[in-house]
């Protein structure tokens, strides 16, 4: 399964990572996660699993794990998870 993971330093908030990811989803289908350090005092994370993978990968279950683990709480719709975050991430 193609993955990728990325931080993006000083990000242009005015970009949507949805768009970076959703190219990268019709490229090349596979499980993405971006975090971005949108400003100096915020943060935004995004999953994205391409459908054909929702069986391998339960984003309920990463959900969890990233909250318990990283303190990370997010939400979307089916195969996506984002949140922007008050503070940044280091």
């Amino acid at each position: 399964m193609p993955k990728i993971d990325m931080t993006i330093e000083s990000y242009d908030a005015s970009n949507d990572p949805k768009d970076a990811i959703d190219y990268l989803q019709k490229t090349n289908p596979g499980l993405y996660v971006m975090i971005s350090n949108v400003s100096d005092t915020a943060s935004v994370f995004f999953v994205s699993v391409a459908p054909q993978y929702e069986d391998a990968i339960d984003l309920k279950t990463l959900s969890t794990w990233l909250q318990t683990t990283a303190g990370l709480r997010g939400g979307g719709k089916k195969g996506i998870l984002q949140k922007k975050m008050d503070e940044l991430l280091k």
